[in-house]
């Protein structure tokens, strides 16, 4: 009998070792997803800066009123990542994702050198969107750091879903960039063309995985705010962009694209907010599973 109980108790202590790691396991999870919502806004706004940038770039000097309006945003949001990066222990995590954090804060750090450049007009269409891009890319290998966590397969599947969310948000981004670069400047060089022919494969091919990996809900809330009039809208200054690539006279007001594409940019964040939420709330409740399951362990082993 002793015996038996001995051999109990040893079962539910590694019971309770086991549960104890995945409490921890999702403690981490929900620390780096802290962590990946405040990444998403403020990516949000500097995607945005992205494309003033450009403009401004285009037109050699004007509308600085908006794009100084639009880093005042993002240097708010900027202010916010940092201050709560201080106020989380980094040290719980590991090397890998400790390294991927520290990166955005030394690529953030180049932004006012970027931004001096842009001011003076040193800097041009081209390389100002390499830039962005390349500074968001270190926000997006941060972000893909959930998928670290293999929990179950649903939340998972949930992260990665999230994920493709996002890098199709982001080519949308280039894409306004690209083509408000176009439109502005009022020329299509071949390198920029290819960029641009690239940029929509790889939107249709990030599409086609997101609604391949979203739950029902998600597809039709995605195709409730991806209407057909803003998508035939967008096809409209492409069509012109393409067919006009030659001759480089586009006709078209950046403006109306600017706001037209920036619309369905912001109602993506809604469906990337949306899938998020569903991620956090599968996140608490395998927390509340585990934590439960440890005190029934410690019951066990305190009641043999």
């Amino acid at each position: 009998m002793l015996k038996n109980s001995g051999i109990s108790k040893s079962f539910f202590l590694i019971q309770l070792q086991t549960n104890l790691e995945q409490v921890n396991e999702i403690f981490l999870l929900q620390k780096l997803s802290a962590i990946a919502v405040k990444s998403g806004i403020l990516l949000h706004e500097i995607q945005r800066e992205r494309a003033h940038s450009i403009w401004y770039l285009g037109t050699k000097g004007e509308n600085f009123t908006k794009l100084n309006s639009q880093r005042k945003k993002t240097d708010l949001k900027m202010s916010e990542y940092e201050n709560y990066l201080k106020s989380v222990n980094l040290e719980s995590f590991n090397g890998e994702i400790k390294d991927a954090i520290s990166k955005t804060i030394i690529q953030l750090s180049t932004l006012k050198r970027e931004r001096e450049m842009i001011n003076s007009l040193t800097e041009n269409i081209d390389s100002s969107i390499a830039y962005f891009s390349t500074l968001i890319g270190f926000f997006i290998s941060l972000i893909e750091m959930l998928c670290k966590f293999n929990i179950n397969s649903k939340l998972t599947r949930g992260i990665n879903t999230y994920i493709l969310l996002f890098k199709l948000k982001e080519k949308i981004g280039q894409e306004r960039a690209t083509l408000t670069g176009t439109f502005s400047e009022n020329k299509f060089n071949i390198n920029r063309i290819a960029s641009f022919l690239e940029i929509l494969n790889e939107q249709e091919l990030y599409e086609k995985k997101f609604l391949n990996k979203a739950t029902k809900e998600q597809m039709n809330i995605y195709y409730s705010k991806i209407e057909d009039r803003i998508l035939n809208e967008i096809n409209d200054f492409r069509k012109i962009a393409i067919k006009n690539l030659i001759t480089n006279t586009f006709g078209v007001s950046t403006k109306d694209w600017l706001r037209i594409i920036t619309n369905k940019i912001d109602l993506l964040k809604e469906v990337e907010d949306k899938v998020f939420c569903d991620i956090t709330n599968d996140i608490e409740k395998l927390r509340k599973y585990f934590h439960n399951q440890a005190k029934q362990s410690l019951f066990k082993i305190a009641n043999i």
